[in-house]
């Protein structure tokens, strides 16, 4: 027949397409449930309006607002994971529907999707949590999903189907229910690019699972009319730090079984009004101790502290690596002295507390610090620093010593006070132009020994580097004062000197007097006191025109050429270099002699008036310089 020929008759052709998603019987309008079998369509009953969950958090003692709490709202044997934050609430839809839906519907339907999984609310199967994008994703299948079969992946979608189903409200026989159960402890998922599934069941079992829940999302169970509430169970996951401080519902009527110590409850949820249940949740009393790596201390490095309550028994213990923090849960509104262990070569550089008011006497020297604890995080901050420092022995070569004695030296601190194990002396033997290190604990005055025992040498100096850590040198006892600060070298230069030094004397004549004519010198000391090996006089027997070399005492000397023959007289005497002399006269001078220098005296002699050839007079002549 054709199409316009049904024109007349005022029909219209209504086109009807089949899908295999589609329910076996029309839908219902929104708001009214389908005729069970057997019911007129005036028998059935139209639904109450969905009913609301609201989760609130409120921010108690110690926490701040905005921080985040994920909560587990199991309905109808079906998990929810719902994250959100204190200060705010958030609302779940609670749909009461009759009317089963098959997993094709879902998969063209991500508003409703939308509508139970809102917001941060995710899906939980087998411990993993799906969000819309996910459960879309799944249903979708290919390119985003690999299962290690299609009954798997088909079981995986039947699931979340039922699930979605019971989360509407719809009725599911025990049968159903334990397919449910057992699907979503056998299948394990993998969330990723791509999401994996995968699952030990065996094929029969497999799809056996599949049949149950493809009946149930097709409407073959035919589901009851839901009743007019619900119960949910809600757990609050647990928060280091955190406790639950109560948790309050609205009605007051709705709830059961709360419990702060689990953070779980069981509330009742009717059809068109809003339950709301209200998690307050406060901190902790904590206490943290911080370590922080100062000057000469490495990172990781562990210091231990002992926090003592007062006025009541118990200890809380740190071991805390430097760079790091460890805390431990308090007393409320208490007080505890906290003690860091004393470590040989550390101290502590400075303590900071936050809150700031929760401390006193915070002083780097101090033995223990008080501290006042409350609900919150009481940090107390301790930043080490090495309590030791270098001395850079070194032994220098003074004026006219050589290298082949060995000097003992000694570095001790008497009255430092210190810890078991830290150093505050040292013995070392150095050949000059030698450096040793010694590690010492920090401190001022330590004194600074030298024990020479080699004749005709003596301590010229001892100085520092940087020069201001030395001082109270006294060359007669050998020491000098020199501080020691940590983390840094101070380094002592002990110098020494010979004692020694040459007197050159040389005997010149003007004239007539045989060159090998030999003249005594007497060479006395002025005040000069000699010790082992060290010379202070000499009478040397020198002819003219010649010099000799006379080891002595450095100090003051008085050189002469008396007495002369009578054939001969003094005719001067010279000095070089000239500022080493003084006391001029014709037959003698005072000569300085200087460590490892040569002072030289030359002494001039003439023949006397007697004494000229052929009997000539000469006059006797007399140079000054």
């Amino acid at each position: 027949m054709q199409a316009r020929s049904l024109a007349p008759l005022g029909a219209t052709l209504v086109a009807l397409a089949c899908s295999p998603d589609a329910p076996p019987t029309p839908l219902a309008p929104a708001g009214r449930v389908n005729p069970a079998p057997g019911e007129t369509q005036a028998a059935a009953a139209t639904l109450p309006n969905s009913g609301i969950l609201e989760m609130c958090l409120v921010s108690g003692a110690g926490l701040s607002a905005g921080q985040s709490f994920t909560s587990a709202i199991t309905l109808a044997g079906v998990t929810r994971s719902l994250t959100n934050t204190t200060g705010g609430c958030a609302e779940l839809e609670v749909p009461r529907e009759r009317t089963p839906q098959r997993k094709g519907w879902f998969r063209s339907s991500a508003s409703e999707v939308e509508r139970l999984l809102p917001g941060t609310t995710t899906l939980v199967i087998d411990g993993a949590n799906l969000d819309r994008e996910d459960v879309l994703a799944v249903l979708d299948a290919a390119p985003n999903v690999q299962a290690s079969s299609s009954l798997l992946l088909n079981l995986a979608q039947q699931l979340i189907a039922a699930q979605l189903n019971l989360l509407r409200g719809v009725q599911a026989s025990s049968a159903v229910n334990q397919a449910v159960s057992d699907a979503n402890a056998a299948l394990q998922i993998t969330l990723g690019t791509p999401i994996t599934i995968a699952s030990s069941l065996s094929t029969a079992r497999a799809s056996a699972l599949v049949s149950a829940l493809t009946s149930f999302n097709e409407g073959k169970t035919k589901p009851p009319e839901p009743p007019p509430s619900v119960t949910a169970n809600i757990v609050q996951a647990a928060v280091l730090n955190v406790e639950v401080a109560s948790i309050g519902c609205e009605p007051a009527t709705s709830c059961d079984g709360a419990d702060r110590l689990t953070g779980e409850v069981v509330t009742t949820l009717a059809s068109g009004s809003t339950t709301s249940v209200t998690f307050t949740n406060h901190s902790k009393p904590i206490l943290r101790v911080c370590a922080v790596a100062g000057s000469g201390v490495a990172a990781g490095t562990v210091s231990h502290f002992d926090a003592y309550a007062r006025g009541e028994p118990g200890i809380l213990r740190f071991d805390v690596p430097a760079g790091d923090c460890r805390e431990a849960e308090a007393g409320v509104d208490a007080e505890y002295d906290v003690w860091p262990t004393k470590v040989a070569g550390i101290r502590v550089a400075s303590i900071a507390c936050d809150p700031f008011t929760h401390c006193s006497g915070t002083f780097p020297e101090s033995d223990f610090v008080p501290v006042f604890t409350s609900r919150g995080i009481t940090t107390i901050t301790f930043t080490n620093r090495s309590a030791l420092g270098t001395m850079r022995i070194c032994k220098l070569a003074g004026p006219g010593l050589g290298t082949g004695n060995q000097y003992s030296i000694s570095v001790t601190h008497l009255t430092l006070v210190r810890l078991p194990g830290e150093p505050t002396f040292a013995d070392v033997k150095l050949n000059p132009g030698q450096c040793v290190d010694k590690t010492l604990l920090e401190g001022t005055g330590y004194e600074v020994r030298e024990f020479n025992d080699f004749p005709a040498i003596t301590l010229a100096s001892i100085t520092c580097e940087p020069a201001g850590r030395c001082g109270g040198f006294d060359p007669s006892r050998g020491v000098a004062a020199a501080d020691i600060v940590a983390g840094s070298t101070t380094t002592v230069n002990v110098t020494n000197r010979s004692t020694l030094g040459t007197l050159k004397v040389c005997v010149s004549s003007s004239g007539g007097i045989s060159p090998f004519t030999a003249f005594e010198v007497n060479v006395n000391p002025d005040g000069v006191v000699g010790g082992p090996g060290e010379p202070t006089s000499a009478t040397p027997s020198v002819q003219v025109g010649t010099c000799q070399d006379i080891t002595l005492k450095e100090g003051i000397y008085q050189v002469s050429d008396e007495p002369l023959g009578p054939q001969y007289i003094a005719d001067g005497v010279d000095c070089e270099p000239t500022t080493r002399c003084s006391s001029f006269f014709p037959s003698s001078v005072k000569a300085e002699i200087v460590p490892a220098a040569t002072t030289t005296v030359t002494v001039r002699i003439a023949l006397s008036d007697d004494a000229g050839a052929g009997g000539e007079r000469r006059m006797r002549k007399i140079r000054l310089p």
